[in-house]
């Protein structure tokens, strides 16, 4: 059941139309009859028509899409789904498996009242040849390939439950019989069927043999095997181009293409091409046969191994998987799309297969997607497998998703879905929801006010972000404007909103003129398991398109800007933390208290964004070896100053001056004590600064005066300055 997006959508254009019309129709339906399959050919060929009708067809009293094949009255397998039944699609056996299951929710799909086509039995589609079978509670009905759908005939389905004609009503009526009761499950489970066991391995000799076959030697001190005699070993069948030295290894699902001279092989899934790796090592071409480096041919075939390359002998456990998909989404309720599966493993004898999206075509900071798996369970009546859940997420896009979910074992694709996934921003508020495939800990939960959907358009300046925040993790919420480009998003504006609290409203400036706008809102993250705090998670992205505007101008000018004539103390409020290091990270030169300033939240690749608060913090480190006592309280003061050039010399002008609460008490070796504060980018006269460049400086005292805890003897050190007592950063404005 591959998809066809563009096809799609026309197809159920017209599956609607057909469904709603009307007219008279001058073939008489009978009652139900054995239907024959469809006649045989290459896969494509046309086998026959979709004609359009005024026949209504209904699954357990819901209307359903429907066609005309032939006469016959058809619907989608998909579509199934969505009226209580079970459709999977299995991919190695090219089989839609479909049954009704008791209890399912039904969610009926929507009938379009488009304009119906002119008359009946119009043309709307080409039926064509397809190798898939479909089965219905394991017994083999007709399919049929319409615009790259599977379709069944309801006349096919009538064995299996009640089928009623009404030739006054026009409508065509499926209610399938009783089965068992539906469990719920997520849309992909993999199975395993069987293992293989190749074995024993050894290696002696240089020569590495199955049991008493040679299967490759020893080069180099790495195992290199052919894989050839393996896979033959497995049920793949081989050919080669003896003029390029080619070798294919085919299963009938899996296809392995190996051309000298190329950095890997190429893969295959079901005909289409997918992601190869490159050989960890080159491979060796003698006599026709691939030896290939032990780990890669394990992993291209699919196995495991508990093997140790100092270990003479090891064996092989390759798996059998099924794979069922129940329909895996192809759209997402927020920017992270995601999707889980489940899967019946032999508990300790094999890896585990990994589920992994990648969105391909993502403009976002985030290409690769994350992948997790977790044991839950024993699985009851399934042969003592036990149940593992497996989960994906990769962030998508406003537009161009190119999503790739692939289910691998090694370097073996088991299953493999290429799609656009769609995302209605218009319908949806950005916010990142509570039920995510991964699980993410803990974070802020917060819902919004404005904007009311995640894609808006403005022609203003700004656009204001306010909402009510539920629960409150960390301090604070980021909001990050970046600004679309062709290679990306680039980060215009940055600001934060401190929490706890019970409202945000934030008015987030559009910087850079026209153009598409992404505001990232981030919340700290707090690990369930270990209590951590991590920082810059996504809970929402909301994107405006600001429709007017040239970019906005700094709204300080450098040129006209005077700093203040007199200073200004300013007496920060607060206190100093304490932590420490588990060893020692400095040198220690004799003198035991090490102090540095730093200053964080970098905006832009070489500083701030003027009007973001800049993070300021001073640590006074113990590295010496003694525990020690301050006798007199230390006092800093911070003075920061705007660098100027003047014909070849910087001139610094002092903008604020600030006072640190006095540091008393202890220290233990490696031992520290912080403090913490922010710069308004403002300066001692309240009035913001301009865009350029800036140093922030520690005012010392002249020496520390401390005793030892140990030994009571007073010591003295001098207050040295130093590179790290001192901070540059430039302050910027963005520019288109």
């Amino acid at each position: 059941m591959k998809t066809n997006r563009e096809p799609k959508r026309l197809w159920r254009r017209w599956l609607a139309a057909g469904a709603v019309c009307t007219f008279a129709y001058t073939l008489t339906m009978a009652a139900p009859a054995a239907a024959e399959h469809p006649a045989s050919g290459k896969i494509g060929d046309v086998i026959g028509r979709v004609l359009s009708t005024d026949i209504r067809a209904y699954i357990n009293g819901q209307p359903i899409p429907s066609m005309n094949i032939d006469g016959y009255t058809a619907v989608v397998a998909e579509d199934l789904r969505q009226y209580g039944f079970e459709v999977a699609w299995l991919p190695e056996r090219h089989k839609v498996s479909i049954h009704y299951a008791s209890g399912k929710p039904a969610a009926p799909l929507p009938l379009q009242q488009n304009d119906p086509p002119s008359r009946v039995g119009v043309k709307l589609a080409d039926v064509l040849y397809t190798d898939i079978q479909a089965e219905y509670d394991g017994v083999s009905i007709p399919s049929y390939n319409i615009g790259g759908q599977t379709a069944v005939r309801l006349n096919d389905l009538g064995p299996f439950g009640q089928l009623d004609w009404n030739e006054q009503a026009r409508t065509l009526s499926f209610a399938p019989g009783e089965t068992e009761a539906y469990k719920e499950h997520a849309p992909l489970v993999i199975r395993q069927t069987a293992i293989t066991e190749l074995g024993p391995i050894t290696a002696a000799d240089s020569v590495v043999r199955l049991k008493d076959a040679v299967i490759g030697r020893i080069a180099d001190g790495t195992p290199m095997l052919s894989i050839r005699k393996l896979a033959e070993r497995l049920g793949y069948l081989v050919s080669e181009d003896a003029r390029q030295h080619a070798l294919t290894l085919d299963n009938g699902v899996n296809r392995i293409q190996m051309i000298p001279d190329r950095k890997g092989p190429s893969l295959y899934w079901l005909g289409s091409e997918t992601e190869g790796p490159d050989w960890s090592k080159a491979p060796l071409i003698e006599n026709g046969d691939w030896l290939v480096h032990e780990q890669d041919a394990r992993a291209l075939l699919g196995c495991s191994t508990d093997i140790n390359h100092s270990d003479s002998q090891w064996d092989y456990r390759c798996a059998e998987y099924e794979v069922q998909d129940y329909g895996v989404p192809d759209s997402s309720p927020s920017y992270l799309y995601g999707v889980q599966a489940d899967a019946y493993l032999n508990d300790g004898k094999l890896f585990i297969p990994a589920l992994i999206a990648r969105n391909h075509a993502s403009q976002s900071l985030y290409t690769e997607g994350r992948f997790n798996v977790f044991k839950t369970g024993e699985a009851t009546g399934d042969g003592g497998l036990s149940r593992y859940k497996l989960a994906a997420e990769t962030p998508l896009d406003i537009e161009d998703n190119d999503v790739v979910l692939q289910l691998m074992n090694g370097y073996k694709m088991l299953y493999q879905k290429r799609f656009a996934p769609a995302i209605d921003l218009q319908e949806t508020g950005g916010l990142l929801p509570d039920d995510t495939p991964l699980p993410h800990g803990e974070y802020s939960r917060i819902l919004l006010d404005q904007p009311v959907s995640a894609l808006t358009a403005t022609e203003l300046a700004s656009v204001k972000v306010s909402g009510s925040v539920h629960t409150a993790v960390g301090s604070k919420l980021k909001f990050i404007v970046e600004k679309r480009e062709a290679g990306g998003y680039r980060k215009v504006w940055e600001q934060a909103a401190s929490l706890p609290a019970e409202r945000f409203s934030e008015e987030l400036p559009l910087p850079s003129g026209q153009g598409l706008y992404q505001i990232r809102i981030l919340s700290e993250q707090r690990e369930t398991t270990a209590g951590v705090i991590r920082y810059d998670f996504d809970i929402a992205r909301l994107y405006v398109r600001k429709t007017a505007g040239d970019p906005l101008p700094s709204p300080v000018d450098a040129q006209s800007y005077t700093p203040p004539a007199t200073a200004k103390l300013h007496e920060l409020s607060g206190s100093w933390t304490a932590g420490s290091y588990p060893e020692r990270f400095v040198g220690y030169r004799g003198m035991p208290l090490a102090l540095s300033l730093d200053a964080y939240d970098f905006n832009s690749p070489y500083g701030f964004w003027l009007g973001s608060p800049v993070e300021i913090s001073l640590q006074l480190t113990h590295v010496g070896d003694d525990p020690l006592e301050i006798t007199k309280p230390i006092a800093y003061g911070i003075v920061i100053a705007r660098v100027v050039e003047q014909g070849d010399e910087n001139v610094f002008q002092p903008v604020w001056h600030g006072s640190v609460p006095v540091l008393t008490g202890s220290l233990k070796p490696l031992e520290y004590r912080q403090f913490q504060f922010r710069w308004d980018m403002k300066d001692d006269d309240g009035q913001p600064v301009p865009p350029g460049n800036y140093r922030i400086e520690t005012v010392m005292p002249t020496t520390y005066e401390l005793r030892d805890a140990n030994t009571g003897q007073a010591q003295t050190q001098s207050a040295e300055q130093t590179m790290r007592t001192d901070a540059a950063l430039i302050v910027e404005w963005p520019q288109p």
